[in-house]
């Protein structure tokens, strides 16, 4: 395996081509040590980003789950960030890191298309975020108005297209953020 596979900012998407025999029907606990060794024969410590990552890969390769349930969802784009998913807590990942698991699974899986749970979970966390209009990288996702909590989520939309209002530039901005991050997580060593 590259050393490079082995870094913790390395896009997820190259998880899926992970050189461990098996992958990715292999169980997870199996995948865990493997990874672990390939560490040690690198000379670098197990980073714990790395493991999850490979985790919500196989996840997303193996299952349907993260398309069609809210809380598994959750836990993939946590973990697709880099992060350690604490699997007894409800989690809300930014919008940024759902847009980055949105794009991941997508590829991983092109055929499969969010529920409507997942895709409710999704519009409530953009609001609770500050976030009206659609990041470009959930645009695909078809998040519609029946997702949308309230009435003025419309109108906020418009507003943003305008561009003319303070809001509409702090949420071009937010959304200019969201983009770059996205960017810069899936085209890392692609």
């Amino acid at each position: 395996m590259e050393r490079d596979l082995l870094e913790q900012d390395t896009s997820p998407l190259r998880y899926k081509d992970l050189p461990i025999t098996g992958w990715p029907d292999v169980d997870p606990a199996t995948v865990v040590m493997e990874l672990e060794e390939q560490f040690l024969r690198h000379g670098l410590a197990p980073v714990q980003g790395v493991i999850e990552k490979a985790m919500a890969v196989q996840t997303v390769m193996l299952t349907p789950l993260p398309f069609d349930d809210a809380h598994v969802f959750t836990k993939v784009a946590i973990a697709l960030g880099g992060h350690e998913p604490m699997f007894g807590y409800l989690e809300v990942p930014s919008v940024a890191e759902m847009a980055v698991a949105y794009q991941v699974m997508k590829k991983l899986q092109p055929k499969e298309t969010l529920g409507v749970e997942v895709k409710r979970f999704i519009r409530l966390a953009m609001r609770e975020q500050g976030v009206v209009a659609y990041p470009d990288a959930l645009k695909a996702a078809k998040l519609t108005q029946e997702e949308c909590v309230g009435p003025e989520c419309d109108d906020l939309r418009q507003e943003v297209a305008d561009g003319k209002t303070e809001v509409a530039k702090v949420q071009q901005q937010k959304l200019k953020d969201i983009a770059e991050y996205v960017a810069e997580q899936l085209n890392e060593r692609v």
